[in-house]
């Protein structure tokens, strides 16, 4: 149809029929896919490929389609083949996925907003000034290619306040002090106590979120982190002095507005 509208582009007249029924065809042809989309069972939502899984896929409908037309039985044993090798493929993921323990800072500009992942179960910690910031759209493509449970959200203000024993993800936290999979972190805000900090306490990661006024020198009499990772909720001009005051000391130091999301894997 589009070809046909070039060709006819010299003659207006037979041009604007043929852009009115080009127009109508498009209409229509639109029309039917949304028609099929509102069906129920249409879509088939969160589904995810991993490479290897698309080459086999391909492969097999080759080997199928050989077999049907050539009936040699050499492809049917393929295709069998294949339908193994795919098992044992999914199978090894699954067994991956329910034995993996992440914890992720994501890079969302202007909002805190922290994942613990414990095998397909997950929590999500967050805090934005955007009313109409959603930590489940922001992360959907995260849960879809890790094929993780829906998460259990908390506001980051109230999980960092108060004891909380998370069985859904094996997450605990008090005091701004949590601990995961076996490590300790801390997440500090412009809430924190720093006057109910007896002695420093050690531990893996501290976390700077919603523009603390804070120094490095005060997060060290604190905490003694292994990395101190400095979240998307911070302005610039306090992510570049803390960034300069890391180096000083010789901490390493992850800026997720600069280097990305932080991605801390535990097994």
């Amino acid at each position: 149809g589009a070809l046909l509208l070039a060709l006819l582009s010299p003659f207006p007249l037979l041009l604007g029929w043929a852009g009115w029924a080009f127009d109508t065809f498009l209409y229509g042809l639109n029309s039917c896919i949304f028609f099929v989309e509102k069906l129920p069972g249409s879509l088939l939502h969160h589904i995810r490929f991993q490479s290897w899984e698309l080459i086999i896929y391909f492969l097999l409908i080759m080997s199928l389609s050989a077999w049907l037309l050539a009936k040699r039985k050499s492809f049917l044993f393929i295709s069998f083949f294949l339908c193994l090798l795919w098992t044992g493929g999914v199978a090894l993921r699954t067994y991956k996925d329910y034995s993996r323990q992440q914890m992720i800072v994501y890079h969302s500009d202007g909002n805190s907003l922290f994942q613990f992942i414990n095998g397909r179960d997950n929590t999500i910690w967050y805090q934005s000034k955007k009313q109409s910031f959603n930590p489940t759209s922001f992360t959907s493509d995260q849960l879809t290619a890790m094929h993780l449970h829906t998460p259990n959200i908390l506001p980051l203000d109230m999980s960092i306040a108060y004891t909380i024993p998370d069985n859904y993800s094996g997450l605990f936290s008090q005091n701004s002090f949590g601990q995961f999979a076996g490590k300790r972190f801390v997440v500090l805000t412009p809430a924190f106590p720093l006057l109910d900090v007896p002695y420093t306490v050690p531990v893996d990661i501290a976390i700077l979120s919603q523009n603390p006024n804070l120094k490095i020198e005060q997060v060290l009499n604190i905490c003694t982190p292994g990395i101190i990772v400095i979240d998307s909720s911070n302005s610039a001009y306090r992510v570049k002095r803390w960034e300069d005051e890391c180096q000083k000391v010789g901490i390493k130091c992850h800026v997720v507005s600069r280097d990305g999301a932080f991605i801390q894997k535990f097994l």
